[in-house]
């Protein structure tokens, strides 16, 4: 099973920290990928296809074929951070 990935703006010093926090306490579980790295423009890319443009104002957690962003990515980064916690 693969880890989760964490694309986050790493602009935000905010959003940087909680990335940063989030893999320190998931022991690297969790892959935090900057949104406008090279790595993360390639994952947006082919999860979100074509039109990647509008989703840079929000965090995304990726499992899988699965993506939570935002407010519905926050239960979700918890339990696998956690779950990253206890590996």
């Amino acid at each position: 099973m693969s880890s989760p990935i964490l694309l986050y703006d790493e602009c935000c010093n905010i959003c940087s920290n909680i990335a940063k926090i989030t893999k320190k306490i998931s022991k690297s579980y969790i892959i935090p990928i900057g949104l406008g790295s090279s790595e993360g423009k390639k994952i947006k890319a082919d999860f979100f296809g074509l039109d990647v443009n509008n989703i840079d104002d929000m965090f995304w957690l990726i499992k899988g074929n699965t993506g939570y962003g935002g407010r519905n990515g926050v239960v979700p980064l918890i339990y696998e951070t956690v779950k990253g916690l206890l590996k």
